[in-house]
């Protein structure tokens, strides 16, 4: 049973000898934003970090607060060679490091590969038949039901004959999701759905059209329903929870804007202490015996005036430097509590600050002004006032933010200077028709 006691480690506790282990933090390619997070937030507390990429040059390779960075390129499509270079990792530093799994892919990976992890590992996730229950919507669709979780109706399209007598049965609007998120990054499907994570189909006839070209992929796809209400609805719940059971740390965000919108993650989130939120969002991990790092997305329902979860996922929020700089250093807490370094307790989260990952918000404010949901005046206020933590920014940590701006800067110059050249070799070209 969780007990809920909300704890992290005193700042003022001193880093003391023998050496701490280790943190291994994975980064994947397609998701390169919960590993510089996690690197800066278990870097600030003195751990030792090393990066293992699919990249070559990942972001969180540039912080100061990687001491090494491994590029092992294609890591989750060749999961045996990972898993033996990550053994060898082990023998090499020596005791047992703290391995961090920061996206589906790696997270995946290392819970399919846990026995042989085990014993060179400390790993704060979930067993192994849980995280495939939660990464896998079909499977989490039946454990919810086995639980009563406050999720939507599902539905799966496996074996659907007459789509046109399934929509006739659907309540709209809906959802169309990949029962695995990794399926929509294959390149065939990819052309059908970009890159977004799910798709919206407000009335039946628009559903059909969504989901016939889609049916060649449909044992892979869930129709959920729709909860109404503006992206503002949309919660994030996060939480340690021990192996004995005991909450450790929990914190609840609002999002202010996703990217994409109405289905995308968020890039725009505000810390809020909502307790209904955090009280079902214990509940449904207690009643699940979850254990290790969780991120659950709510949507508040207008109609049942409560809080609707939308899935869990068995790790590292993407944006877990948010609830790390209101007080809650999931990453940390984690860490210490599998090192066995005590615990101090801590009040509530603080309040009011704001993540913004800038590329992603913007990208997604033209979608958002496009609908007529954000005018520019309104996007701009929303950015003012706030005490604002960055996805790339931070003046402690300058290399993740400096090195894409300077490439951006290069692209520039270089691309002024062509038109330059351009433009003189288009004037001695007249020139010399001229003479």
């Amino acid at each position: 049973m969780i007990q809920a006691r909300n704890t992290f480690l005193s700042d003022s506790m001193p880093l003391s000898t023998p050496p701490l282990p280790t943190a291994v933090v994975l980064s994947c390619a397609g998701a390169p934003d919960g590993d510089l997070n996690v690197v800066r937030a278990l870097g600030r507390r003195g751990v030792p970090v090393y990066v293992v990429s699919e990249y070559a040059d990942p972001p969180a390779s540039r912080s100061r607060y990687c001491e090494k960075h491994i590029h092992l390129p294609g890591f989750t499509r060749h999961p045996e060679n990972t898993i033996a270079a990550l053994i060898g990792l082990s023998s090499d530093l020596g005791g047992k490091p703290v391995l961090f799994p920061t996206a589906d892919p790696d997270l995946q990976m290392v819970s399919a590969w846990r026995d042989r992890l085990d014993p060179y590992y400390d790993i704060p996730i979930a067993r192994p038949e849980l995280v495939r229950s939660l990464t896998d919507k079909r499977e989490f669709a039946a454990l919810a039901a086995a639980y009563d979780l406050p999720v939507p109706v599902t539905h799966t399209l496996d074996g659907v004959a007459d789509l046109g007598v399934f929509a006739s049965g659907l309540d709209f609007p809906v959802i169309i999701k990949p029962a695995d998120t990794l399926a929509w990054s294959r390149p065939d499907v990819e052309k059908l759905v970009g890159a977004r994570k799910a798709l919206i189909a407000w009335t039946r006839d628009e559903f059909l059209a969504t989901c016939l070209p889609l049916m060649p992929y449909a044992k892979d796809l869930l129709v959920q329903g729709y909860i109404p209400g503006r992206d503002e609805y949309y919660f994030d719940f996060q939480a340690y929870i021990d192996r004995q059971g005991n909450a450790l740390a929990w914190f609840s965000g609002r999002k202010i804007r996703t990217s994409p919108p109405a289905v995308g993650a968020g890039c725009y989130v505000e810390s809020s202490i909502v307790e209904r939120l955090s009280e079902v969002g214990l509940e449904v991990l207690r009643t699940i015996g979850f254990t290790g790092l969780a991120d659950l997305d709510f949507k508040f329902d207008p109609e049942s005036r409560d809080y609707l979860l939308i899935e869990i996922n068995p790790r590292t929020a993407a944006w877990n430097i948010l609830p790390t700089a209101c007080g809650i250093n999931f990453p940390y807490i984690a860490y210490a509590d599998l090192v066995g370094i005590p615990f101090d307790p801590v009040g509530k989260q603080a309040e009011s600050r704001r993540y913004l990952h800038f590329g992603n918000d913007l990208r997604a404010f033209l979608e958002y002004r496009r609908r007529g949901e954000w005018s520019l005046l309104r996007y701009i206020r929303s950015l003012l006032g706030k005490p604002l933590v960055f996805q790339l920014l931070a003046f402690d940590d300058l290399g993740p933010f400096l090195r894409p701006a300077g490439a951006s800067i290069a692209r520039r110059i270089s691309r002024l200077f062509g038109g330059l050249k351009s433009i003189r070799r288009k004037s001695g070209s007249s020139l010399d028709a001229v003479k």
